[in-house]
């Protein structure tokens, strides 16, 4: 199973993937792209913290599906999206982040698995509180 590679459209109009791994920082809505794809891969309760945090979504999804399964695939994906949503909101509330850094709303439009791959392909909105919103695509 492929590890979670994000891919967003940039300012010349083409998609380039991301990682999560760079030591370069990250500013505006990159650098909240990537705190979501980080709660994604975080697994819950590994935080001494705050041990809620996390979807750990990679390995939640099975690596086939049927017809039976792909509507509880789905309900999955959609859930571990909206506990990141919330757990991001939360984090964010009182802290001194531009509007283009601050999670407004996180959708997921489309979930597909490709059996030639044996990979997930979910698209996700990102809608910051500046309103800036982009597109991307989560392999897993």
């Amino acid at each position: 199973m492929k590890d979670i590679q994000v891919v967003t459209p940039n300012e010349y109009n083409y998609l380039h993937s991301t990682s999560t791994d760079l030591s370069v920082p990250v500013i505006g809505l990159q650098k909240l792209v990537q705190e979501i794809v980080l709660h994604l891969k975080r697994t819950p309760n590994r935080d001494l913290t705050d041990p809620d945090i996390g979807a750990a979504l990679k390995s939640s999804l099975p690596l086939s599906t049927g017809n039976k399964t792909e509507n509880q695939v789905y309900a999955s994906i959609v859930s571990s999206i909206m506990k990141v949503k919330e757990n991001i909101k939360d984090s964010q509330q009182n802290a001194p982040l531009k509007p283009t850094e601050k999670l407004e709303n996180l959708e997921v439009l489309e979930a597909t698995f490709s059996p030639s791959q044996t990979a997930w392909f979910i698209n996700i909105k990102v809608t910051a509180q500046s309103k800036d919103e982009t597109e991307f695509i989560t392999l897993i």
